[in-house]
């Protein structure tokens, strides 16, 4: 029963002292699957694909009190559509915010634009590239429906 006991404390140990960095260094350099994105365009674009398979959830959560308490601060106090009417316009994004769903989505977007604008075009390319390829499986299963 220790030696059970000893091994799983090491493993936890191990693993609470392990980097993602470190992780992921490793992952590539222990013979990757060849399905693996070589990109993140095409990251994004298997996770609108698990998206749509019903594999992944197209919800984001997060649990954090403060920003509990700031959103619903900002919105009783009647600031949070400014806020939001703000990043729209900064993003260049001709819409009106008006729950706080397209608040957090619109702050959280203008966040990652403001970190690294690539990004961006990179979730955009990797959009595109899953409508292409929607479309091609679209067309490829017309065409086998017609023979």
């Amino acid at each position: 029963m220790t030696d059970d006991t000893d091994k799983a404390e090491e493993l936890l140990q191990e693993s609470g002292s392990q980097k993602l960095h470190e992780a992921e260094a490793s992952a590539s350099t222990a013979g990757e699957d060849d399905d693996s994105p070589d990109s993140l365009e095409d990251a994004i674009a298997d996770a609108f694909v698990a998206i749509d398979d019903g594999d992944a959830t197209e919800h984001l959560t997060t649990r954090d009190r403060r920003l509990s308490a700031l959103f619903a601060g900002l919105d009783d106090a009647g600031q949070l559509a400014a806020l939001a009417q703000q990043a729209a316009d900064e993003l260049g994004r001709d819409e009106s915010p008006e729950t706080q769903a397209d608040a957090i989505r619109l702050l959280l977007r203008y966040a990652i634009a403001d970190l690294d604008e690539e990004l961006l075009t990179t979730w955009a390319d990797g959009k595109r590239a899953y409508e292409r390829a929607k479309a091609e499986r679209a067309a490829d299963q017309v065409s086998e429906d017609t023979l």
